[in-house]
């Protein structure tokens, strides 16, 4: 398999994950139970807080990471 297969088979699959209804669905309850722990967290619980909202990077990162694979794959499809 060459390398620009390789982009555009795992553009692929990151498409048909950012599609999934169910995938979509957890990764917002994700999220909004981390802005639901930081609203909760108390000013002063600076360490919860940076938790909180670590694990709410680390969510939106999946989501950049899958998007940057589709277009990826798309800027590859139309070079071939």
């Amino acid at each position: 398999m060459t390398d620009q297969q390789k982009i555009i088979d795992d553009g692929t699959r990151a498409r048909r994950l950012l599609e999934d209804g169910d995938l979509l669905e957890f990764l917002q309850e994700v999220e909004d139970s981390c802005v639901m722990q930081w609203k909760k967290s108390n000013p002063e619980d600076q360490a919860n807080r940076e938790m909180a909202y670590a694990k709410l990077l680390g969510v939106q990162m999946v989501e950049s990471f899958l998007k940057a694979k589709v277009d990826a794959a798309t800027i590859a499809l139309k070079r071939k």
